[in-house]
């Protein structure tokens, strides 16, 4: 004959209940919170380099002709009436020190329409990546990029100088030019001269 003994349950107090699930709600709001600062640290630095803010301003300075100076000279010739942003600005500047562009031959008007449409999504796509400072994951599309806008570049440079209408003013001329020749030579140090010691520290 089996003797079996009546189970005996235990209920917690309903104050211990109520304690237990502040506590784990409590845990899993602080996980989530860790969580959350983790993906900001990824994706957002607390603090942008003085690199990377020089590419961005960089960037934006080419952003900003690409939708005001350039699409206007790809749609049209420029007038110093227009109320457009910089337009009328341009026109006095080219006056001075580059007239081949008002000239506006065929060849310049369609390397401007390239420039200007072109251009432009790389010019964000590089932006973006200094201020999230992913260059390890663009590195490559950047690269290819480079490589056409130094053949770009040096076409356009050597068209001017050896037209019947080179530059007027080489401080003026250079002084708008000039940025786009600092950039490349900022981000090919960056993507390949300081390259190796990169990967480096982070291996």
């Amino acid at each position: 004959m089996c003797y079996t003994s009546p189970s005996i349950r235990w209920t917690p107090p309903a104050s211990q209940l109520l304690s237990a699930a502040r506590a784990c709600g409590a845990r899993a709001i602080e996980s989530e919170r860790a969580v959350t600062r983790g993906w900001l640290s990824i994706t957002m630095p607390s603090s942008m380099p003085a690199f990377n803010a020089l590419i961005v301003a960089l960037m934006a300075y080419f952003v900003v002709f690409n939708l005001t100076v350039e699409r206007a000279y790809c749609n049209a010739p420029l007038l110093r009436s227009s109320t457009m942003l910089l337009i009328a600005e341009t026109v006095a500047f080219c006056e001075k020190a580059n007239p081949l562009f008002l000239l506006r031959p065929e060849w310049l008007r369609l390397a401007t329409c390239f420039s200007a449409y072109g251009m432009c999504p790389f010019y964000l796509l590089i932006g973006a990546t200094a201020v999230l400072d992913a260059w390890v994951r663009t590195r490559g599309l950047i690269l290819l990029f480079l490589g056409g806008k130094i053949y770009a570049i040096a076409f356009y440079h050597a068209m001017e100088f050896t037209s019947a209408s080179p530059p007027l003013n080489l401080a003026m001329y250079w002084g708008a030019e000039g940025p786009y020749l600092v950039s490349i030579g900022l981000l090919l140090w960056k993507l390949c001269l300081r390259w190796p010691a990169s990967k480096t520290k982070t291996s």
